[in-house]
């Protein structure tokens, strides 16, 4: 997969360093690509797609490890990638909604090759941090 400069793969490899990724920052982040709800959901399922398809990213949810202990961890979706992609698209519903309910029913987990292709291109053009 070819990950042009300041593209919004560009933007989402650079958003994973560090931290899980949510639903919602993605959502956010790719309304400066497609300001129409339906198009950007099109867009975002598109894009985490083919960022988890090439092993950029892995897709599922985080959540305690013990009851007892306050630690959480990332839990991949089991499951194929289109399986994966099925799921997302049934939590992720932005559309016409008031509440963010879905905001925090899938994170993105940036693996090590994800981490290697953003450290290998350049920077983020300054208009990604307005």
């Amino acid at each position: 997969m070819n990950v042009e400069p300041d593209s919004l793969e560009h933007l989402y490899l650079n958003m994973g360093g560090g931290d899980w990724l949510s639903i919602r920052a993605v959502n956010y982040e790719a309304k400066a690509f497609e300001p129409d709800e339906v198009k950007r959901k099109a867009l975002v399922l598109s894009t985490m797609r083919s960022l988890a398809e090439a092993g950029y990213f892995r897709i599922g949810q985080v959540r305690g490890i013990d009851p007892e202990e306050p630690a959480i961890a990332f839990f991949e979706w089991p499951g194929t990638l289109d399986e994966q992609i099925e799921r997302l698209n049934g939590v992720y519903m932005p559309e016409g909604r008031d509440d963010t309910d879905w905001a925090w029913l899938c994170m993105f987990d940036l693996t090590e090759e994800g981490e290697r292709l953003e450290e290998s291109l350049p920077p983020l053009d300054e208009r990604f941090f307005d």
